[in-house]
């Protein structure tokens, strides 16, 4: 080997020194001189190529000279380039000119890193708490020494200190990376201490903030699923982290657990619902595939509509003006007119009736919504059924639809009309005191329990209850009750006042004329009186009042009492009582307007005055057929739902709606009988 080949093998062993960090014996060679010079050249000169940094005014490895400014740049340049040993060289080097500066913590800092960088966990914790000791006055700096420190501990296998460090850490003060990188952390920390619930709501809640993370978060969360058994935890879960981009792998875990415990309707909706939000999920072909293997999937025809109304038996009248309002309301939608096909099936007179006509729409029909039914028996049931299906389902029943995404409220319920009611009662009318009156039957009891809540969330006082059977004739001995008379023992001084009147007058016997000198006068310590009955019943109830000598009263109904009968309950002077309702629809809307439009509509295709009733079918079908049209040809239930959830300003009969939680809101309406007639008082 000649002279030449010599000196070229021992600058390669050089070069390997400083590439590997390991020390090795050149210093015995014959030409250590020249070869330690031509060292210092080589190394110089190639430093841009194996450290891959920039050499700024000739400053090589060995030059630690500079302000310190312009060492902690240095020190950071070697660390974003791995050069993790010229780190701690350079840092150390600084330190020894004994020079503490405004960067100092943060070369200690980077000096940690450097460590951290080399898998020597231990000396990085001791260099972060050097710089935390040091840092005075950046907020933000400690915040970053923190996480890393935490970082450090995890490393080191101390898990404990690990998180209770990360707790600490304010995630506000970070970058948005180290917020990232820090919630990540946390999520190992919680899975390795075996904090499964903690460690999936981490990994969930980070990738909500970045979902280009899942590479990582994905198989964190996919172990703990494997581990978080009941299912009440993982629904919690994706009641809160369902809009996250790794949410598929908890929508599909839950799916499993609830079809192996007997709950397939529940788990077919979730598997759906990947296939529908997911479509480029690494679990679209199993969910779809499992989906095929149970025949679960169901044909949809885009342009039909199922309708479930009443056609036989004592509703069928009302199930076909209903049916006729949603014909025309179905026409509404632009360049559908003729193209959306409806079709109705008799809801019958029993729940299973009307699961049998859902069933028919949904399986023989393909419908791709369904609306109904317009009564509240059966609505559970069909509700969960469109739930489990995933077909979209606009219910017209006045009691509350049950909450599912699927399922949606196109009627005016009880708990909507009350909470409207007492609000106009106490807000603009100023009343404060109320007194309920009701039917002992499941609508009586849900509607006074509404009402109490409703004035008692006002402020206000439910002064005084009774209640009446539903087939009662009589209701004097309820009044009465209201009114304080009928246990008179309760009232002894004012009876004892009477026995003193009766013997001051010498009235031995009751009679007609003596009659005022036996009986208690009522106690009206209320303002007005909820009713929540039929109108035939609140024509019996009210006439008693005058006769249990209460005479000027206020009477709160529902939109049971929006019908021309209402009228016959007013007395001839028509001073003594008042009547207040609401509801969102009479058959009197201002000329011009979209609802006397539909009431002339209406009458010209034979179906006489439409009511509210009809009012809310024409409403939703509008509702829907408009969703259908922005659809643009897709034949996703899923699309539709989500179509129908961001309705908001349809202009329709019965005011402007909006979708808020699957409730087809619009502002309600307050009606009175004045001048022998229904008068419209002002929109809520």
């Amino acid at each position: 080997m000649d002279e030449s080949e010599l000196l070229d093998q021992e600058l390669r062993q050089v070069v390997k020194i400083g590439a590997h960090g390991r020390l090795m014996d050149v210093m015995s060679s014959p030409y250590r001189t020249l070869t330690l010079v031509l060292c210092a050249i080589f190394l110089a000169l190639s430093a841009c190529s194996w450290i891959g940094i920039e050499i700024k005014k000739s400053r090589v490895v060995g030059d630690f000279g500079g302000s310190e400014d312009e060492i902690y740049q240095q020190a950071v340049s070697f660390y974003e380039t791995g050069a993790h040993e010229t780190v701690l060289k350079w840092v150390t080097s600084y330190e020894s000119r004994g020079e503490r500066g405004r960067r100092w913590p943060h070369l200690l800092h980077v000096k940690g890193l450097a460590f951290l960088g080399l898998k020597r966990p231990s000396e990085a914790v001791s260099e972060f708490q050097r710089a935390l000791n040091d840092n005075e006055y950046n907020r933000e700096l400690n915040q970053e020494i923190m996480h890393h420190m935490a970082l450090a501990n995890f490393e080191m296998g101390k898990l404990t200190r690990s998180l209770e460090i990360a707790n600490k850490v304010q995630l506000s003060v970070l970058s948005d990376h180290l917020k990232v990188n820090h919630r990540i952390l946390k999520a190992r920390l919680f899975l390795k201490k075996g904090l499964w619930i903690e460690a999936a709501s981490e990994a969930l809640a980070t990738a909500r903030l970045a979902p280009t993370a899942d590479r990582i978060l994905g198989p964190i969360l996919d172990e703990c699923l494997t581990t978080i058994e009941r299912p009440a935890d993982l629904r919690s879960l994706l009641k809160e982290y369902s809009d996250t981009s790794i949410s598929d792998r908890l929508m599909y875990w839950l799916a499993t657990i609830e079809i192996r415990d007997g709950n397939p309707g529940d788990g077919q909706a979730l598997l759906r619902s990947i296939l529908s939000r997911f479509p480029m999920s690494h679990l679209y072909v199993t969910a779809s595939r499992q989906l095929q293997n149970n025949k679960m999937e169901i044909p949809t025809d885009g342009l039909k509509i199922g309708v479930l109304v009443p056609k036989t038996g004592k509703l069928a009248p009302i199930g076909n003006r209903a049916l006729q309002a949603i014909r025309m309301g179905i026409k509404t939608a632009p360049r559908m007119r003729n193209k959306i096909v409806l079709i109705a099936e008799d809801s019958g007179e029993s729940p299973n009736d009307m699961l049998a006509a859902m069933d028919r729409l949904i399986y023989q029909h393909h419908v791709m919504a369904v609306i109904g039914p317009i009564t509240s028996k059966g609505l559970e049931l069909v509700g969960q059924r469109a739930q489990e299906l995933g077909v979209p389902l606009l219910s017209l029943a006045k009691r509350d639809a049950p909450e599912a995404d699927y399922v949606f409220q196109g009627g005016l319920t009880l708990n909507y009309q009350i909470d409207a009611l007492v609000k106009f009662a106490f807000k603009k009318q100023g009343k404060r005191r109320f007194a309920i009156l009701y039917p002992q039957d499941k609508l009586g009891e849900t509607a006074a329990d509404l009402f109490w809540e409703s004035v008692e969330k006002l402020g206000g006082q439910v002064t005084a209850v009774a209640a009446y059977p539903p087939d009662e004739t009589d209701f004097g001995t309820s009044i009465d009750l209201l009114s304080g008379v009928k246990y008179s023992e309760a009232r002894p001084r004012e009876l004892k006042a009477l026995a003193d009147q009766r013997a001051a007058l010498k009235i031995e016997k009751k009679g007609k004329k003596t009659e005022k000198y036996y009986n208690l006068s009522p106690v009206v310590d209320f303002d007005a009186v909820f009713l929540p009955d039929t109108l035939r019943t609140a024509g019996q109830v009210m006439p008693m009042f005058s006769y249990r000598d209460i005479e000027s009263m206020d009477f709160l109904g529902t939109s049971l009492w929006n019908a021309p009968e209402v009228i016959q309950l007013m007395p001839k002077e028509g001073a003594s009582k008042v009547l207040w309702f609401v509801d969102v629809f009479s058959n009197r809307e201002p000329q011009g307007s979209i609802g006397a439009r539909f009431v002339e509509q209406f009458k010209e295709m034979g179906g006489g005055e439409p009511g509210p009733t009809e009012a809310l079918g024409f409403d939703a079908a509008a509702v829907l057929a408009n969703a259908i049209y922005r659809m643009e040809g897709s034949n996703s239930r899923e699309k539709l739902r989500r179509v129908l959830m961001d309705t908001i300003d349809f202009s329709g009969v019965t005011g402007t709606i909006r979708v808020e939680s699957g409730v087809l809101v619009r502002n309600l309406k307050v009606f009175t009988v004045k001048s022998g007639q229904i008068s419209f008082v002002e929109r809520l």
